[in-house]
């Protein structure tokens, strides 16, 4: 694909949109921006506002260059965020209230924006290694309902901020008094309006314009009141209905290295653990995000490269103290849908941003703190309505349950340990319903499922009498310690049913099982210690070298029989049993002639049939018949043993079957008139007798009855075998 087929050209019809959408979403990251930095200098660092406003500014500015440039999403727009906003909120909190002891402002201050710096520069490097190693992918693995409760504490983090913002006080138990007096209630009822206004109208309504009308209404609408009410903006100001005032300088201040000599950087690590918090959910929200975006665009997005882009503009922010930031969801959805095809959109929205940031201090003087602290509640609403309510009808009740648990963790005592509850019940979860899996696919016996090894008559009627001695186990999944302990269980209760037919060998096939882990190799230790006390024999097959490896660091390698397929296996079972049968039991004629006498009606119809036969003295591994051979005779084996075998197209062989004495092979392609389907193959010295094609003609004319009998004894090993296979298929399929 030629360039000019990935970007589209520039041009009037395409310029418009593309810069409509970078102003819209200029405007909308630049009041959040604002309102983040209202969030984390509120209270003892309200002073440092428009300190704080710059370098958010400052932090949009770069995040929204760098990104628009670099992402693989051309009208991507990138500006600090809620969740680590709200994270930084509680950081510069506390390491407020640790240090207001020192009555030192300025270390106070410096330990803020120095906490800023590290947060950020952490959080870039985090997401640039993380692309760079390719390892976005991984971390859509953290469970669902821990992603929900993450993102429901920071919903309630923002209503927080959002109060805190509009009057000063904390939404918390201490706090309702005062929030329940009429002359606070007047501060935050008005932005507690107004957040349930967007949220009613941007589920209903998805018009690129919605937001930014209701957002515009609202301030006239503040201003209308401060009208009304006979107030000026100055007293306005006072009574800290607005932001501001705000230094008559540029609001752009690059920090110095001097602006962090006074910093205390022993409170700034006992903040670990949201700077650690900050990191996790925010590389958790940028690829949500960009999954999100992802599904609005309908075109595939590279994560990794997305990280590397957030990573740069991050630490570049960081430099400055910035804040963290990544892309904005609604804003670069909005542009899309707007028309915007170019990174025009996010070098509009950077451009907007850097002009208030050099101009625009005047101006912010006048942002209402009521539309400032309602856009935060409205967002931190948005996330509870979503995880609370939209969650409770979508979600199994144990995922519900965890993002509520996480919520209140988080609520009560912080992120971290909001995080590591929610990661442990999720572990916890995962193990139970993991656990709940079937590690056994099918459980068969020896009567039902049967080796490839075609016997006499005889053997098989007595293997089919003594088959369920045989209990075969087909596994699957991967087998971890709650797995093999269920296995270990059912294998118990089966060895320990006296109402059951006692078991020889428990035989289990490993041919569907990826992987083991190290704690199961223990649950099979106890398994061989049972059988061995029931003297079982433990059989395993299909064992790879991964778990073959695991079993003989366990020391699992003695006590147990390994073999290469369940057919193998199975087939050493039937010769234990076999083995074992008293010597006055006879299972197979011992000379040729006894063999046909039990197909034949008299030794006369014998002595007729052997002028027929070529009698062959093969050798082991002698070709008896080749994969693609004209059909022209079926074989007698009257000592020895052959292996059917199919000759795969990339050079594998397969074996089909093993035929023993006292049986016929090549019947069916002979009947058929066909060629060789597969090869047989003699496993040892063998004796065969042939009955050509020819032969089979001639003794058809010569001697008909002769010939009947011999067709309905083959037809009958045909029955039988295909019997055979029929009851393993059913079994299999049961």
């Amino acid at each position: 694909m030629n360039r000019s087929a990935r970007v589209p050209r520039l041009n009037l019809a395409s310029l418009v949109p593309s810069v409509t959408a970078g102003l819209i979403s200029g405007v909308l990251a630049i009041i959040l921006q604002i309102s983040f930095a209202a969030l984390i200098f509120n209270a003892d660092l309200s002073p440092q506002l428009g300190r704080a406003i710059g370098l958010s500014l400052f932090s949009g500015f770069v995040l929204a260059l760098v990104v628009a440039f670099l992402s693989s999403f051309p009208v991507s727009i990138a500006s600090p965020q809620d969740s680590p906003a709200a994270i930084l909120a509680l950081l510069a909190t506390s390491l407020s209230a640790l240090l207001t002891q020192t009555r030192d402002t300025s270390q106070t201050v410096a330990s803020v924006f120095a906490a800023l710096a590290l947060s950020t520069m952490l959080t870039g490097a985090f997401f640039f290694g993380l692309g760079q190693f390719r390892l976005g992918r991984f971390v859509r693995y953290i469970p669902y309902p821990v992603v929900g409760g993450f993102l429901a504490g920071t919903g309630w983090l923002l209503l927080q901020g959002g109060v805190n913002v509009m009057t000063g006080a904390q939404l918390t138990p201490e706090w309702m008094y005062l929030l329940s007096q009429p002359v606070v209630v007047v501060r935050w009822l008005p932005g507690i309006v107004l957040a349930f206004v967007l949220l009613f109208a941007l589920r209903r309504w998805t018009h690129a314009l919605i937001t930014p009308t209701i957002i515009f209404s609202a301030i006239v609408i503040f201003y209308v009141a401060i009208a009304v009410t006979g107030l000026t903006i100055e007293e306005a100001r006072a009574r800290s209905w607005m932001l501001g005032p705000f230094p008559p300088e540029s609001l752009f201040q690059v920090l110095t290295p001097n602006a962090f000599a006074n910093a205390n950087w022993l409170a700034i690590l006992q903040q670990g653990d949201k700077i650690f918090a900050i990191l996790i959910v925010s590389v958790i929200a940028l690829l949500l995000n960009a999954s999100g975006i992802e599904l609005a665009a309908k075109r595939d997005i590279d994560f990794n490269r997305e990280l590397k882009a957030a990573g740069l503009a991050n630490f570049l922010a960081g430099l400055a103290a910035g804040f963290p930031g990544y892309h904005l969801l609604g804003a670069s959805t909005l542009s899309y849908r707007l028309g915007a095809r170019s990174r025009v959109t996010g070098i509009t929205a950077a451009l907007l941003i850097g002009l208030t940031l050099l101009f625009g201090a005047s101006l912010l003087e006048f942002v209402p703190r009521p539309v400032l602290g309602g856009l935060l509640a409205y967002l931190g609403i948005a996330f509870l309505v979503e995880w609370l309510y939209d969650a409770f009808f979508k979600l199994p009740r144990l995922d519900y349950f965890l993002i509520v648990l996480i919520l209140i963790v988080i609520a009560w005592f912080g992120f971290l340990p909001g995080v590591a509850v929610g990661s442990m019940i999720a572990m916890l979860m995962f193990v139970i319903t993991y656990s709940r899996v079937r590690t056994v696919k099918q459980a068969l016996t020896g009567e039902t499922f049967r080796s490839s090894v075609d016997r006499p008559p005889a053997d098989r009627a007595f293997l089919r009498e003594v088959g369920k001695e045989i209990w075969i186990l087909q596994l699957q999944e991967f087998i971890f310690f709650g797995t093999a302990q269920n296995l270990l269980d059912q294998v118990r209760a089966r060895v320990q049913d006296a109402t059951a037919v006692p078991l020889r060998f428990i035989v289990l096939s490993f041919r569907r099982v990826p992987g083991m882990d190290s704690s199961a190799v223990a649950s099979f230790q106890r398994m061989l210690q049972l059988t061995q006390a029931q003297q079982i024999e433990l059989v395993l097959t299909d064992v790879s070298p991964a778990i073959t490896r695991r079993m003989a660091r366990g020391g699992l390698m003695e006590g147990i029989r390994y073999f290469p397929s369940l057919d193998h296996g199975v087939e050493w079972c039937e010769n234990q049993i076999l083995s074992q049968l008293p010597p006055q039991t006879t299972r197979a004629a011992a000379t040729f002639q006894e063999q046909l006498a039990q197909i034949l009606p008299s030794i006369e119809d014998v002595r007729r049939l052997e002028k027929y036969l070529e009698r062959l003295e093969l050798p082991e591994q002698a070709v008896l018949m080749r994969q693609g051979d004209t059909a022209d005779a079926l074989y007698f084996i009257e000592r020895g043993e052959v292996s059917v075998e199919l000759q795969l197209p990339e050079g594998k062989v397969v074996r089909l079957r093993t035929i023993r004495q006292g049986t016929i092979v090549g019947e069916v392609a002979l009947y058929l008139n066909g060629t060789r389907t597969a090869s047989v193959v003699t496993v040892m010295p063998t004796i065969a007798y042939r009955v050509t094609s020819t032969a089979l003609r001639d003794m058809e004319h010569a001697d008909a009855d002769l010939a009947a009998a011999l067709h309905k004894w083959v037809a009958g090993v045909i029955a039988e075998r295909l019997a055979d296979n029929v009851r393993t298929l059913e079994a299999v399929m049961d």
